[in-house]
C-alpha cells in the first residue's frame, strides 16, 4: 500500500513539474496583442485598446513595438524592461518600466515629470 502511495505521489509531482515547466518555457510572448487599458493614474493620452506587436530581439529578449519597450524574462514567468519617452513640455527623457505577467496583465510606470501609471489586459490576436 505504501509503495502505491509513493508511486502515485511521484507521478503527480512529475506531471505538475512538467506542466509548470511547459508554461514557463513555451510562452515566448511573441505575437500581436490588443492591450486594453484597465486603469491609469496621471494623464494617459494613448488609445484605449492599442495593438502591441511583440517580436524576438534575441535569446531571452522581446521587443514591443509600442514605445520600443525591450523586455527580458523574470524568474516568475513574467517579463519586464524599459523604454524611453520624452516630455512634451521640455523634451526631457523619461525612462519608463513595462511589466507583463504570465496572466497577460501589463503595466507601465513612468516617473516624474510624466508621473504616469497605466494598467492593461492583453488579449492575443489571431
Amino acid at each position: 500500500m505504501n509503495i502505491v502511495r509513493v508511486l502515485a505521489v511521484s507521478a503527480v509531482s512529475a506531471a505538475a513539474s512538467l506542466s509548470l515547466a511547459g508554461v514557463a518555457s513555451a510562452d515566448t510572448l511573441e505575437g500581436s496583442y490588443t492591450a486594453t487599458v484597465t486603469g491609469s493614474l496621471g494623464t494617459y493620452l494613448g488609445a484605449a485598446a492599442p495593438v502591441w506587436n511583440v517580436s524576438s530581439c534575441g535569446p531571452d529578449c522581446v521587443k514591443i513595438d509600442a514605445q520600443g519597450a525591450v523586455l527580458h524574462p523574470r524568474g516568475d514567468g513574467g517579463w519586464s524592461g524599459t523604454y524611453t519617452v520624452y516630455a512634451q513640455d521640455n523634451g526631457e527623457a523619461v525612462v519608463c518600466t513595462r511589466s507583463v505577467t504570465p496572466a497577460l496583465t501589463a503595466s507601465d510606470l513612468c516617473p516624474k515629470p510624466l508621473g504616469l501609471a497605466v494598467n492593461y489586459q492583453l488579449t492575443k490576436n489571431g
